[in-house]
């Protein structure tokens, strides 16, 4: 009679011991592990930016006057817009620049670039969280002066119109700020030099290939 007594003692303790674990446990909250989400790159809205570069242009004249070598540098401004849509980056840019790519041939006519602009259309892939490789074209112009001053001849300023292609990569540093390399190839329509009444002169065309980096700021 004892022993039983003694057995159903310590089934009841063990039964109360399981029910107070039981009960402990359900106190204690371990909260499930929370993990912060990778940063993704938002490449959508307007941007403004600077960017300076090197180029090279070919001129192809009605008249053989030696220039092969027009060479010189370009900085200016952009504006744009982006619109992203999943991994797709699509946009529009204009940009504006001064430029100084010049070459004097030993005949003393120096045929200089001064400016350009485009207006072109970007297309992109985001990729990783802030990398996006894009390709871009469009139309544009550019100034291009003629001097045979030295030849004791005149001068001549004309604007030319034409297309515009080229690829680049953009990188985020911050959410507004971004740093981009591009290439651009310009080629230029015929402009008539040192028109004549009687319609005579100098016909150029011009084509130009810019290497550049830049900042843009989003905003």
């Amino acid at each position: 009679m004892v022993r039983f007594r003694a057995l159903a003692a310590i089934c009841a303790a063990s039964t109360f011991l399981s029910s107070a674990a039981v009960y402990a446990a359900d106190l204690v909250y371990i909260p499930p592990s929370v993990t912060s989400p990778a940063s993704v790159a938002d490449w959508s809205g307007f941007y403004l930016g600077i960017n300076g570069g090197l180029g090279q242009a070919a001129l192809d004249s009605s008249v053989a006057l030696g220039f092969d070598q027009i060479r010189g540098a370009s900085a200016g401004l952009q504006l744009g817009y982006n619109v992203q849509l999943g991994s797709a980056v699509i946009g529009v840019e204009g940009d504006l620049q001064a430029a100084h790519m010049t070459q004097t041939t030993g005949a003393g006519a120096t045929h200089t670039l001064e400016y350009f602009g485009t207006l072109r259309a970007r297309a992109g892939v985001s990729l990783g969280d802030r990398f996006m490789p894009y390709v871009t074209g469009g139309v544009a112009m550019a100034g291009g002066h003629q001097d045979m001053t030295d030849m004791g001849g005149p001068e001549s300023r004309r604007l030319h119109s034409g297309w515009t292609v080229g690829a680049g990569v953009e990188a985020m540093l911050t959410d507004a700020i971004s740093v981009k390399a591009e290439y651009l190839h310009l080629n230029l329509g015929p402009e008539m030099y040192f028109p004549v009444v009687n319609g005579g002169g100098v016909e150029a065309s011009m084509s130009a290939n810019i290497v550049r980096a830049g900042f843009n700021y989003r905003f």
